[in-house]
């Protein structure tokens, strides 16, 4: 379904389990969106965040079906399939923050109800948008460069926030993927916007080389084989103080290395364009092949590390 371009969306937020929608608003906000309603498990926390946007916060979240254009769903991640399925179910667009959900089969029926329904459905992380990823994916795709050989992303983000409090379920297996889905998609993302989605095999190795008392990991390493030969790979090391994304292309010709500036003012935004964009049109911003693919592939990766064996796909 699509939205007349002839006016502003209005958005429901389900769940604050994250700080994006504290950026995603004003970013919507000043381009004349508006956040309607919000609902969270803490109530508290929903109604302040109603209160500084002039929203409506719900009783229960599926209170916002019929009176929005699209959602943005930054709960919990295995939560994502209970909280948007009603709004998918009745044609309204949801974007789901990182990925749909730590599970494949949920991810797959995710996909499923918005194609039935016709609604538009989006889950990616902000950093495949950054204009240095989409370029050196464009120069991948079109090999304007030379033939693409590998490619290799890295991630480094720290795990202390995740090892108390509210934070902990960013690094809990069950509820997004421990932190080799819930950081590796950051670089998951951009490679398959690169070379999409047919990875048929994966192999993963993991550590606790700084958190001991990690749920999940604070280090993991990733490579992706795709059919034609190349090799693609993600580092994900948690146990640093800052966040960086690099990602490098090596080519028969030569090698680029994308890695974004300063902080950019709108981190966001090119995301938040693109699935702005998608409400409009009625058009997916990212195939649902990748959106299946990005969890098929990570969770493949989990299962690699703890067998110890190449899973083929």
């Amino acid at each position: 379904m699509s939205v007349s371009k002839d006016r502003k969306l209005n958005l429901a937020v389900l769940g604050l389990s994250l700080t994006h929608p504290y950026a995603f608003a004003p970013y919507l906000e000043e381009r004349g969106h508006k956040i309607t309603h919000v609902w969270d498990t803490d109530k508290d926390k929903a109604a302040e965040f109603a209160k500084e946007h002039n929203s409506e916060a719900m009783e229960t979240p599926e209170g916002a079906v019929g009176k929005v254009d699209a959602v943005i769903n930054s709960s919990i991640i295995s939560d994502h399939p209970r909280l948007a399925t009603p709004y998918l179910k009745a044609g309204i667009a949801v974007f789901a923050d990182k990925f749909l959900s730590p599970k494949l089969s949920e991810t797959e029926e995710m996909v499923a109800v918005a194609k039935e329904s016709g609604a538009v459905l989006m889950a990616a992380s902000a950093i495949r948008f950054l204009p240095e990823f989409l370029e050196l994916a464009r120069i991948a795709r079109t090999g304007e460069k030379g033939k693409p050989l590998a490619a290799f992303g890295n991630v480094h983000h720290s795990l202390s926030g995740y090892l108390q409090g509210l934070g902990m379920w960013q690094d809990n297996v069950e509820q997004c993927g421990g932190s080799l889905m819930n950081m590796g998609i950051h670089a998951m993302d951009p490679l398959l916007d690169a070379f999409g989605p047919d990875v048929v095999a994966v192999a993963c190795t993991k550590s606790k080389r700084v958190y001991p008392q990690a749920q999940s990991e604070d280090q993991s390493a990733i490579l992706m084989k795709y059919p034609d030969g190349l090799i693609a790979g993600i580092n994900v090391i948690c146990g640093v103080s800052g966040g960086k994304y690099t990602l490098d292309l090596v080519t028969t010709e030569t090698e680029i290395h994308a890695a974004p500036g300063p902080e950019p003012k709108n981190l966001y935004g090119p995301m938040l364009d693109a699935f702005v964009e998608g409400v409009y049109s009625g058009e997916w911003p990212i195939p649902a092949e990748q959106l299946i693919a990005s969890v098929r592939v990570l969770q493949a990766a989990r299962t690699a590390a703890e067998t110890g064996c190449w899973v083929t796909l």
